[in-house]
């Protein structure tokens, strides 16, 4: 729970500081309403040429990442969140479904997912030991890691909403408080137990496919 509070807290401040800068926008645009609107309309241009050119590297989709691919595919984007996964693991799935409904709505971020036990190099030299992990990206370096649920309050159920709040903290999407993503509220399907607990207390809970080192 404590790392879900700094999640809240974090997503909070960042929020309190775009409002403010958003209020001294509007102030100081009633004091010029026609340059107001010029400044508009370019950053409108600006940002759908910028979607264009994300979608033609790839972003808007989560797709797999081959290994000798990767380092190709990390340099064609400034921002990327990386999903290490392995089919057996279940836990892996409930992190695709999610990422699937964040990938079209974040366009400013490349979703991708990557294969460890098959990406035995890349997997080692991005130093994972844990399935799954996010390896979040910017400017070519990997600037945090997402591993198991912790930051999603160690609780399989989570929301969308939950993991956007997570990387936005991070800053690889940009957080909006209203959005709503496809079958947000709908289990995913693929067995999740309900109300099941991330990490588990005693040994007769554990399950060789959460949270082990993989290899």
């Amino acid at each position: 729970m404590a790392q879900m509070d700094m999640v809240a807290n974090m997503v909070a401040n960042q929020m309190e500081k775009a409002v403010d800068a958003q209020l001294e926008q509007v102030e100081a645009d009633m004091h010029d309403l026609e340059g107001a609107k010029r400044r508009r309309l370019k950053q409108l241009k600006e940002m759908e040429k910028k979607k264009r050119e994300w979608k033609a590297k790839g972003h808007g989709t989560y797709e797999e990442c081959h290994e000798q691919d990767f380092f190709a595919v990390c340099k064609q984007s400034d921002v990327l969140c990386i999903h290490f996964y392995r089919e057996e693991t279940w836990r892996c799935q409930v992190v695709d479904k999610h990422l699937e409904r964040l990938a079209p709505k974040h366009l400013e971020c490349r979703f991708i997912k990557v294969n460890a036990p098959k990406s035995p190099f890349l997997s080692e030299r991005m130093d994972i030991i844990v399935l799954p992990t996010l390896c979040l990206i910017k400017d070519n370096k990997c600037i945090h890691k997402v591993i198991g649920f912790g930051e999603m309050g160690d609780n399989d159920n989570f929301s969308t909403n939950d993991m956007a709040k997570v990387l936005s903290t991070h800053g690889v999407v940009v957080y909006q408080e209203n959005d709503e993503y496809p079958d947000a509220n709908k289990q995913p399907a693929n067995g999740v137990k309900a109300g099941y607990v991330g990490y588990q207390a005693t040994v007769d809970d554990y399950d060789s496919d959460d949270w082990e080192n993989w290899e």
